[in-house]
């Protein structure tokens, strides 16, 4: 498992061990935009693309660790493929509605981020606009 290490003085972990083996707390993700949007791929897959995502994103903890944090979103992504390697997370994006997604390959232009994003089973991706989406990784 790896580890993804803000600045030193706010280390972070998704879901990481450290040197001593001694458990990290797991944490989650909210990332918010001003609008979203899937496209289908020619590979079944969809590019999610997030415009309008804010500087900072807040990360949380479930217990028994109970913690916040604020993080730089571009500095997270940037270390996402350390972070996930092969095997990319589930998130969800919310809005007017819900979908449950696995996401990868995230590309930062501005304030715009684009994903690979595949549908977990049985779910259906919105087809039009999002506004005010909420991705939560």
């Amino acid at each position: 498992m790896s580890t993804f290490r803000g600045e030193p003085q706010a280390p972070v972990a998704v879901n990481a061990c450290n040197n001593n083996k001694q458990e990290q707390p797991e944490w989650l993700m909210v990332m918010k935009a001003t609008q979203g949007e899937f496209q289908e791929t020619t590979d079944g897959d969809y590019t999610l693309t997030l415009t309008g995502v804010k500087p900072g994103m807040l990360a949380f903890t479930d217990r028994p660790d109970r913690q916040a944090q604020r993080w730089d979103t571009t500095e997270f992504l940037n270390y996402w493929a350390n972070e996930f390697g092969d095997d990319p997370p589930n998130a969800v994006i919310s809005a007017d509605s819900e979908a449950a997604i696995t996401i990868s390959n995230p590309q930062v232009t501005g304030d715009t981020v684009t994903f690979t994003a595949t549908p977990l089973p049985g779910q259906t991706l919105p087809t039009d606009t999002i506004n005010q989406p909420t991705l939560f990784i």
